[in-house]
């Protein structure tokens, strides 16, 4: 069984700067400063900054994931309670909506 290891880098002031899995070093988050830090250090290799490269663009698809709008849940039953003064029947198609919407809309301006 093998035993993944983390190794740190810690500044003076105590804040975690890199941190090393499987013998490949990566800043500790991917601020401004931490990135452009790590990218500058006089003893950064080529394959860090690749690595490092993957890793963002990883975060960066987390980050959109989790800021993706959920998409809209479609309601496929349709009711008969009013919308605005215009009423729906069972079963119609959803191009309805949106005209009974716009009709009760204009009904409600003119008023």
């Amino acid at each position: 069984m093998s035993e993944e290891r983390e190794t740190y880098t810690i500044s003076p002031s105590g804040q975690v700067e890199t941190v090393e899995r499987a013998g490949v070093s990566m800043p500790a988050d991917y601020t401004f400063a931490s990135v452009n830090d790590y990218i500058h250090a006089a003893d950064r290799h080529f394959e860090e900054l690749q690595c490092l490269a993957l890793g963002m663009a990883g975060e960066i698809e987390r980050l959109r994931k989790e800021a993706a709008p959920e998409p809209p849940v479609v309601n496929e039953s349709f009711t008969t309670e009013p919308v605005g003064e215009v009423r729906l029947k069972l079963g119609a198609p959803p191009s309805c909506l949106d005209d009974a919407i716009d009709a009760a809309m204009e009904k409600e301006n003119k008023a």
